[in-house]
């Protein structure tokens, strides 16, 4: 399963979260292009532009056992 997704997502930060738990294996593919999405982009580049924005660390998902 290939799972498309971008850093600043939520929802698929849910995603690749629950496949996890479940322990789904799933071939992730990062920051997929948003030039097709121009409100998108405008929303990101507001966000990154408000004071003390931090992006988020690339970490993986998953719990110790």
């Amino acid at each position: 399963m290939k799972l498309y997704y971008h850093n600043l997502s939520g929802h698929s930060h849910r995603v690749r979260l629950f496949l996890s738990l479940l322990g789904v294996d799933y071939e992730p593919v990062l920051n997929v292009d948003l030039a097709g999405y121009p409100n998108v982009l405008l929303w990101l580049h507001r966000m990154e532009a408000q004071p003390g924005f931090l992006a988020f660390d690339k970490t993986p998902v998953g719990l110790a056992a």
